[in-house]
């Protein structure tokens, strides 16, 4: 298993769910079961559209797994009656990443003086705050969504190994040892 202390960090991409897997927006996992997608895009409001939440380790190498995750639910937080610009969307997903939040800490009550004194502008809140650093909101760089593919690609190879075994007899038992529910003897 690779050390993850080695990466610098965790990306978050909400992408199409379709062939292309076309980037859609930034967002940051606050939770392993809960991302924050700041100022979301009109394709993430949309009930009938489908789409992915994407784990992006840095450096990406087939080392580290890239996460495609469904979301089971998407909460948009809309403030004010402005029905056209919504704050964020928060996705719970159907099954916990494997790598820990992205988001730093913050006290509710400073995110809501950075809201107000921002009109809204999440990103630029957490910015201020230190939860996210700056750059984040613009998502992976180009070459990064670039290389997803063939990343992916080489992360769903089998490994392959062949055990030869002198006897048919010793292929049982050496099943046996991997298997718990086999009752030795």
């Amino acid at each position: 298993m690779p050390d993850p202390t080695a990466l610098a960090e965790v990306l978050v991409s909400v992408q199409d769910a379709g062939p292309d897997h076309r980037h859609l927006a930034a967002a940051v996992l606050g939770d392993r079961d809960l991302v924050l997608v700041p100022a979301p895009p009109p394709a993430l409001l949309d009930p009938d559209r489908e789409f992915d939440v994407v784990t992006i380790p840095q450096p990406l190498s087939v080392a580290f797994p890239v996460e495609r995750l469904r979301a089971l639910c998407v909460n948009v937080l809309w403030a004010g009656g402005d029905r056209e610009r919504p704050v964020a969307a928060m996705l719970k997903l159907h099954q916990a990443s494997g790598y820990a939040r992205t988001l730093g800490p913050f006290h509710g009550a400073e995110l809501a003086a950075e809201l107000d004194r921002g009109r809204g502008d999440l990103w630029s809140a957490l910015e201020r705050l230190g939860s996210v650093r700056g750059g984040l909101r613009d998502g992976p760089p180009a070459d990064v969504l670039a290389a997803l593919p063939d990343i992916e690609r080489a992360q769903r190879r089998a490994t392959y190994r062949d055990h030869d075994h002198p006897s048919p007899a010793d292929v049982g038992w050496s099943i046996c040892r991997w298997l718990c529910i086999c009752q030795p003897g």
